[in-house]
């Protein structure tokens, strides 16, 4: 499938791209392209700090699932990143935005001990 303006945009890096799509119409969450990710987990995977950072500012539903990215599609995306510190960045970054948040920082807890885990 062909991959939205606003996750090609979020890909690359490209924040006012990403502010003209929304603009336009883009819906933040839609999952989109070959990888069936949200523009969200496409910014992970491809190690965009500031996209991440302005679609979460913007409404972006960090919990929100894809086909690729089911059970923790934050913690997903940021192992599929070559950016091996996009997780510690992610974490900073929903935790700081949702302060108070338990079952989040409990989620947060059980992801960084997988994290630690070698992959199989």
């Amino acid at each position: 499938g062909e991959q939205s303006v606003l996750a090609f945009a979020a890909g690359i890096g490209n924040v006012p791209l990403m502010a003209a799509a929304l603009e336009a119409g883009a819906k933040i969450d839609l999952t989109s392209g070959n990888q069936h990710a949200t523009a969200l987990q496409w910014a992970v995977v491809q190690g965009q700090r500031e996209a991440f950072a302005w679609l979460v500012d913007h409404g972006a539903n960090h919990a929100q699932k894809s086909s690729r990215f089911l059970d923790k599609p934050l913690y997903e995306a940021a192992r599929a990143s070559q950016d091996k510190t996009m997780w510690s960045f992610v974490i900073d970054q929903v935790i700081g935005r949702n302060k108070g948040n338990m079952a989040l920082q409990k989620d947060v807890q059980v992801m960084k001990l997988k994290l630690k885990k070698p992959r199989s």
